[in-house]
């Protein structure tokens, strides 16, 4: 299935000048900043490479996983089984952990594009 990625007009959230991925505190919150090299070309192709996740009952896409130079990056809905929009991933937060099944298909993505240990590194740093 293709879905459309959508950054949203004005939307600067998760956007940075530095060409990787990190978060900052803004107050209480924590941003995912993405890296500045995922033009809206590169975000598309995120997309409609990742591993859809469906809750269990759900009958629409809660949420896109992929991976972009080893991190892991979620993309939420933004018009339900139509379009999304991304950050980069971290566990916690009251969140559940990603499924084993997502994760080993992201292990396996990282590794074809040559970035595992950046993958890794990131799961090391960020999961709960």
């Amino acid at each position: 299935m293709a879905w459309k990625f959508e950054r949203g007009d004005g939307r600067y959230k998760h956007r940075w000048t530095k060409d990787e991925a990190g978060f900052v505190q803004h107050g209480s919150e924590s941003i995912g900043k993405c890296h500045s090299s995922i033009t809206q070309e590169v975000a598309q192709g995120m997309l409609n490479q990742g591993v859809p996740y469906k809750a269990p009952g759900a009958t629409t896409v809660e949420h896109i996983n992929t991976t972009y130079r080893g991190v892991i990056y979620e993309a939420a809905p933004t018009q339900h089984g139509v379009s999304f929009h991304g950050y980069p991933w971290r566990g916690g937060q009251g969140r559940p952990a990603l499924p084993s099944s997502v994760l080993r298909t992201l292990r396996d993505q990282a590794q074809q594009q040559c970035y595992l240990k950046e993958f890794e590194q990131w799961l090391k740093l960020h999961s709960a």
